[in-house]
């Protein structure tokens, strides 16, 4: 979330993931190695991080997490090259081998900004569109990142510098 400091993406990952290792263990067998494949590679990514395991709330998911991940018979994923076009989010992305870039675009379709109980008071661009180039820093994008940029200047955009106070539009 924009406004809290308790959470990053990192931990909403932790309840995809779980969902997923849900789902393996009711699938057929090819679909439950193709996950168990994504979710050793995406953890093994993120160890760095967060141990994802720590995270899940049922003990059967967190048995299965760990015995995949001490498992050398489940190789992990190799996700190659990849491009999407999220048009009805106005959101593109583009993976590679080294790196991933997000376009965050803006329209009539997508809300602007969003604040309420007095969580997220300097939303003025935030809807606006921005550039985002993830690379093996994996904590650019998390913990500190909102609350250290510009409101005014948001990365990988161009803005006007008008000031503006809390709330205002």
């Amino acid at each position: 979330s924009i406004s809290r400091f308790d959470g990053n993406g990192y931990m909403q990952a932790a309840g995809i993931i779980e969902g997923m290792l849900k789902i393996s263990l009711i699938s057929d067998e090819a679909t439950a190695s193709k996950i168990q494949a994504l979710v050793k590679q995406w953890s093994t990514e993120a160890s760095s991080v967060l141990d994802f395991g720590t995270k899940f709330k049922s003990i059967n998911v967190t048995n299965k997490f760990y015995a995949i991940m001490k498992d050398p018979t489940i190789a992990t994923a190799e996700q190659g090259d990849a491009h999407y076009a999220l048009n009805m989010m106005d959101k593109t992305i583009h993976e590679r081998q080294d790196y991933g870039l997000a376009i965050a675009r803006s329209s009539n379709r997508i809300s602007k900004y969003e604040f309420m109980n007095k969580e997220n008071l300097k939303p003025w661009f935030q809807g606006d569109g921005m550039l985002y180039l993830h690379n093996s820093d994996l904590t650019q994008f998390s913990d500190d990142f909102w609350p250290t940029i510009d409101p005014y200047r948001m990365p990988g955009t161009t803005i006007d510098k008008r000031l503006r106070s809390d709330k205002d539009i």
